[in-house]
């Protein structure tokens, strides 16, 4: 039976976002719809007694745990510096080795497969720090060295990696991100409790999910908002998530713009209450500037929530038919395109479209996508 080591590094967190929601779902399926392979789960989480947040199905004895006793910085230096150490000193011997996130390490023998989900410092390299940049871009190249095959996670992401590497079509593969299976419309009872909990009654509400991130495009989301006071519209902005950083930038300029009793920060939303929040929203707005996939558009869209998203990189390719797509700097259309989301017959023709496009979301479709990738290196 094949072996295949994966780096698990994201998934040991209470509150995952991004690579961790990625590596989490796509571990989950691969063991649930293939019994045949082994998994060797490397993971350099350092306070080691919070395994039990790893991800072991019960019933499935084809994952094993190997803990790499390194903070990821450090690692990280090693390998990108001294191509040393190999992954096999810690995984033992595997057939492949998958990283489902922007690092491969060196491997001797077997193939090396990687996920690569944007590339926003290359791309809108304005919006996060030189050295950022800088070191995500001597990583890349490491990586694209390295790695057998790549997986991007849309055909925007395959673009961007080929005209920037001219990277061969017989390398490169394009699995869309699934949405978890309990993604789905919410009760109306548990919309209502969602409404109360946020304190915001019966009123119409747009949302945003996710971190304050600059290409994440909030200024100009809030200064559509503030358009649409100027109307005399009653709304609410929900922008929720766990934020480390960039709320305090996104909460002055909501001072600024005197939306404080217009915009809400609930901060995480646990699992179980994101299908209602989405479910009871006008609309999703994710009008970024740059997205590798953009998962909030895919989780909406499960849940029949339309999507207001930027015309840019991967946002059209994922929203479909589900939304209605604009110029990122362009307030106008911004604020024309929640307006008519705001009448509620426009939002339950896209709502249907919506739910169409969502349906061509699944982990376990991807899943099966990536086993098909491991039979050909197999």
């Amino acid at each position: 039976m094949p072996i295949i080591g994966f780096d698990a590094s994201m998934i040991p967190y209470q509150k995952r976002r991004g690579w961790g929601v990625y590596s989490f779902e796509l571990l989950r399926a691969l063991v649930s719809i293939n019994s045949d392979n082994k998994y060797v789960c490397v993971y350099n989480f350092l306070h080691k007694g919070k395994r039990e947040l790893m991800f072991r199905p019960k019933g499935h004895r084809n994952i094993i745990l190997k803990h790499i006793p390194l903070p990821g910085r450090i690692l990280e230096k090693l390998w990108l510096k001294y191509n040393w150490p190999d992954i096999d000193l810690f995984t033992g011997h595997t057939d492949i080795f998958h990283s489902p996130f922007e690092r491969l390490p060196p491997k001797k023998k077997g193939a090396s497969i990687v996920t690569i989900h944007d590339v926003i410092y290359l791309m809108c390299p304005d919006k996060v720090s030189k050295d950022f940049a800088n070191l995500s871009k001597a990583k890349l190249e490491k990586v694209i060295e390295r790695a057998d095959i790549i997986i991007a996670d849309s055909n925007s992401t395959a673009k961007d990696l080929n005209e920037l590497y001219k990277i061969s079509s017989r390398k490169l593969r394009i699995i869309w991100c699934g949405v978890a299976d309990y993604m789905r419309p919410a009760p109306l009872s548990h919309v209502n409790a969602i409404r109360t909990s946020i304190g915001i009654g019966d009123i119409p509400y747009f949302l945003f999910v996710g971190a304050p991130d600059a290409r994440k495009n909030l200024e100009n989301l809030i200064g559509a908002m503030a358009v649409l006071k100027e109307k005399s519209l009653d709304f609410r902005l929900i922008i929720a998530g766990h934020f480390k950083w960039g709320m305090e930038r996104i909460q002055h300029f909501v001072s600024d713009k005197r939306l404080n009793q217009y915009v809400i920060f609930p901060g995480y939303i646990p699992d179980e209450d994101l299908p209602a929040l989405y479910t009871g929203a006008q609309a999703l707005c994710l009008i970024s500037f740059y997205e590798g996939f953009g998962l909030p558009v895919a989780e909406a869209a499960k849940c029949g929530c339309p999507s207001i998203v930027s015309n840019r990189s991967s946002l059209p390719e994922v929203v479909g038919d589900g939304g209605i797509v604009v110029p990122p700097d362009n307030i106008d259309a911004i604020v024309d395109a929640l307006m008519q989301l705001l009448d509620q017959s426009t939002r339950e023709k896209l709502s249907a479209k919506a739910l169409k496009q969502g349906s061509l979301f699944s982990w376990k479709k991807c899943a099966k996508e990536v086993i098909h990738v491991y039979e050909e290196l197999t």
